[in-house]
């Protein structure tokens, strides 16, 4: 099954619907003034179950590994150029630069999905929490 992509649109209505946004993160610092500027931020781990059996949607925005991707495919194609002028290689190990090329698709983008809360734990002082569903 494929995982529903979430549009601009679709998270104007998440927020609507009580899910996080800079607001209530402005809302639970102002209620948590004592928490130090150093304190770690954790996110609830979710688990694939929601986005593969519950329809959940990710918002995807090309990150890290997209621009590792095309990255490579510049080193590759210039590559290529280099040994069709009879230059020196760059990578004599590559036997076929080209073999490296990939289209860069949605399983490259980073994924992102709308957030639910922060928290914070009387038993861990010095730690924001942000739950990813209620």
């Amino acid at each position: 099954m494929e995982t529903k992509k979430l549009t601009k649109e679709d998270l104007s209505r998440y927020t609507k619907n009580g899910h996080l946004t800079v607001g209530d993160i402005k809302k639970w610092f102002k209620d948590n003034l004592d928490i130090p500027d150093d304190a770690p931020v954790l996110m609830e781990r979710i688990e694939d179950k929601y986005f593969e059996k519950s329809n959940w949607g990710v918002y995807l925005k090309r990150g890290e590994n997209a621009w590792s991707v095309d990255h490579m495919n510049t080193e590759m194609k210039a590559e290529n150029l280099r040994r069709e002028r009879g230059e020196e290689s760059e990578y004599p190990g590559i036997e076929d630069p080209s073999k490296f090329i990939q289209e860069i698709t949605d399983e490259h983008m980073t994924q992102y999905y709308p957030l639910w809360c922060c928290v914070r734990y009387g038993d861990e002082d010095g730690i924001m929490f942000i739950d990813g569903h209620y």
